[in-house]
């Protein structure tokens, strides 16, 4: 079963199972063109992911009607996504559903909880239960605010060094004696031993992962403000603020749509 981390209310996949799982899989790869790609199970054998022509990512699953699947309908089940399973669950019972699997405790087996159901027509399928992705934290750019951000001041390399590659996460592109240039992602900055009030310095970074990225900065000691609402040249920007041992500010900053 492949995830396709869409959303609520939508269907995140689809498969069937039936008796002779090799006999349908050669069926499908020739009547639709999917090329099956074998999935290990553990009760020794092989269930299906049915791959669209020129992709990896599974259109469909067809599996054999063992083990955990035993006691499914030989028909295309869907699985859609809801917001509470437990609700759904109480849903079908109150809306005139049934059950495939009785009690309908939902299956935990995978990565995402979901129960076997029927319509009031008798129609299987299958709900899921939701689960937002795991947000990619990402540095897009980074852009002076005050100050130069090729330049940034700091009092001594070595620890500076430290603080923006174990605490920031950048790594080192170059170092000179008294200067060193930095990346992350798409973000560049520089650091170097100079004159400059690090209090007047500040640098906007670019990300995504906003949430993400403040919590890995709390947790590892930084104290972030709070995250706030910002506009700037017509745009609306979700926020927050943090500063780096000699004073440079940072603010950390995501764009909203719309």
């Amino acid at each position: 079963m492949d995830d396709k981390s869409v959303g609520i209310g939508t269907m995140g996949w689809i498969d069937l199972t039936v008796p002779d799982a090799d006999v349908v899989r050669d069926f499908y790869a020739a009547v639709v063109g999917w090329t099956p790609s074998g999935v290990d199970m553990v009760y020794d054998y092989q269930d299906y992911n049915m791959l669209p022509e020129g992709s990896d990512t599974p259109a469909a699953g067809v599996c054999h009607a063992r083990g955990p699947n035993a006691d499914l309908p030989p028909v295309w089940i869907p699985y859609f996504y809801v917001a509470d399973l437990d609700a759904s669950i109480a849903a079908c019972k109150a809306n005139g559903g049934s059950f495939i699997r009785t009690p309908p405790a939902p299956d935990t087996s995978r990565d995402h909880p979901f129960a076997f159901i029927k319509d009031p027509g008798g129609a299987a399928f299958a709900i899921w239960q939701w689960s937002a992705p795991e947000a990619k934290i990402w540095f897009k750019g980074a852009y002076p605010i005050s100050g130069d951000v090729l330049s940034l001041p700091v009092r001594d390399l070595g620890p500076s060094l430290a603080f923006y590659t174990r605490l920031l996460g950048f790594e080192v592109v170059s170092r000179e004696e008294k200067r060193a240039a930095l990346k992350r992602d798409d973000a560049e900055i520089g650091i170097s031993c100079n004159p400059a009030d690090p209090e007047q310095v500040s640098v906007y970074f670019e990300v995504s992962g906003l949430e993400a990225l403040r919590a890995e900065l709390a947790d590892l000691g930084l104290e972030p403000t709070e995250l706030r609402f910002d506009t700037h040249g017509g745009s609306r920007y979700r926020v927050f603020f943090a500063k780096e041992p000699y004073g440079v500010c940072f603010c950390f900053g995501e764009k909203l749509s719309g």
